[in-house]
């Protein structure tokens, strides 16, 4: 999160390739620079824009309001614009979301090839910037939901930008892009299959833009690289041998992050970098160990989204309600990091990176 003024710019921190939000606020009369409250209770503006698959609006490396913008999608409701000449022409769609006790009006902007490139809801109460988001959201994901399961297209969010009508602030979720890499030259290390087995489905979850496929992507591989050094653990003591023991399971706390940070990402220093710290460890992970992080909290998020998509199962978290996907994505920077930690311990050489937790003798 940053604040800044109408002329301040500021880099974006925290983790590459994982969401975040920018709050903007400016000075006026009612509130000079500095007194005004990120948001209240009041009216709120909430505007969601759409964009093709693999072709989102705005560069990732320049994050923009969506004001005047209007995106892209495979919804066509109207002409392109040159063939807009009659006035009953379709220029918008209006939608209402009906809830118990609640109505929401939408509008659904068109692009000039005519297909919906962005919804807005002009004036919603509520109690913050998060509820009022929460609460659009939850109202408008149904349709974009029937519409892509009736007509068999995509409907991707890229993103949503909420404005405080009473404070004048800003919220608009953001895409920490990756970095661009350079490989390392020669010849590198023969990779086994196995390792490349683990690496596809790294970059499955990498390439995933859905919070719940990323997840399980990274889930599973912390499943099995512990299935891995059981079978080997068995292994040895089937030959007379010692199991290796494995010494990476530090107690979380900032600094222990840091320390694993600079050790899976040695070619940039994150010491400056606080929110990547807040995004890998959250409140209730500090200070604990993994083995407990994932057998408390990570396995049953990952059980609740795999009974409900892959096993016969109520289906309990959906892509519709924000706080299901966001309960997800809270722990996708954790999951994220253990992995690399885990490829790095037991694929070192391939992985191109040593050891830091060296097994015990």
């Amino acid at each position: 999160m940053a604040l800044l003024s109408s002329t301040e710019r500021v880099r974006i921190q925290g983790l590459p390739g994982e969401g975040q939000k920018l709050h903007v606020f400016f000075a006026t009369t009612d509130h000079p620079f500095g007194s005004r409250p990120v948001s209240g209770p009041g009216e709120f503006k909430v505007q969601f824009l759409l964009s093709r698959p693999g072709h989102r609006m705005f560069d990732e490396e320049g994050p923009s309001f969506i004001h005047s913008a209007v995106g892209d999608s495979h919804l066509r409701i109207a002409k392109h614009a040159s063939e807009r000449t009659a006035a009953e022409d379709v220029v918008s769609l209006k939608l209402v979301g009906n809830g118990s006790g609640w109505s929401i009006p939408f509008e659904c902007l068109v692009n000039e090839n005519g297909c919906v490139g962005k919804i807005v809801v002009e004036r919603l109460p509520a109690n913050d910037h998060v509820q009022a988001e929460k609460i659009a959201y939850r109202a408008l994901a149904p349709f974009l939901s029937a519409w892509s399961a009736s007509l068999d297209i995509p409907l991707d969010v890229e993103t949503i930008q909420v404005s405080d009508l009473t404070t004048h602030t800003e919220s608009l979720r953001v895409l920490h892009p990756y970095l661009e890499m350079k490989p390392m030259g020669g010849v590198g290390p023969t990779m086994s299959d196995e390792y490349c087995r683990f690496a596809s489905v790294y970059r499955e979850a990498m390439n995933a833009t859905s919070a719940f496929y990323r997840y399980l992507c990274f889930y599973k591989l912390v499943e099995s690289f512990y299935l891995r050094r059981s079978k080997a653990a068995a292994e040895a003591k089937s030959r007379g041998e010692k199991p290796r023991t494995y010494t990476e399971d530090v107690p979380l706390t900032a600094e222990a992050v840091k320390g694993i940070l600079l050790w899976i990402y040695p070619w940039r220093s994150y010491s400056d970098d606080d929110l990547i710290i807040q995004q890998i460890l959250p409140d209730e992970a500090v200070g604990k160990r993994f083995k407990a992080i994932r057998q408390n909290i990570l396995e049953p998020v990952r059980d609740t989204i795999a009974h409900g998509l892959m096993r016969s199962g109520e289906i309990k978290t959906v892509a519709d309600r924000l706080e299901d996907v966001e309960g997800v994505s809270r722990w996708l920077p954790l999951l994220r990091i253990w992995v690399r930690v885990l490829f790095a311990t037991e694929f070192p050489t391939e992985f191109g990176i040593g050891e830091v937790f060296p097994a015990k003798p």
